[in-house]
């Protein structure tokens, strides 16, 4: 499990930061063996800059026929769901 620990360095930016009891119970209730690599900052900063570069495809719903975008590339597109159609599929 992990703990709470102070001057943490990052590994992009080589900021100090302090990972606090709220984030350790955070990464120990999923199950996370290792502490974070990088700051708050540049974790938020990674995380836009992925989902910039994050192609959407176009796709029509194989349930409803409504017209969506996926940010995938269908293997089947014969059999791909849109938003709402997938999260109720989630919550059956």
């Amino acid at each position: 499990m992990l703990e709470p620990k102070e001057n943490l360095s990052c590994r992009d930016c080589g900021a100090l930061f302090e990972f606090d009891q709220g984030q350790a119970d955070y990464f120990n209730s999923r199950g996370l063996e290792h502490y974070p690599a990088r700051c708050e900052q540049c974790r938020v900063d990674n995380k836009a800059k992925r989902n910039a570069e994050r192609t959407m495809t176009a796709i029509v719903c194989s349930r409803c026929g409504a017209e969506d975008s996926v940010p995938f590339v269908p293997r089947d597109y014969g059999n791909v769901l849109c938003r709402q159609c997938h999260q109720e599929s989630k919550n059956r």
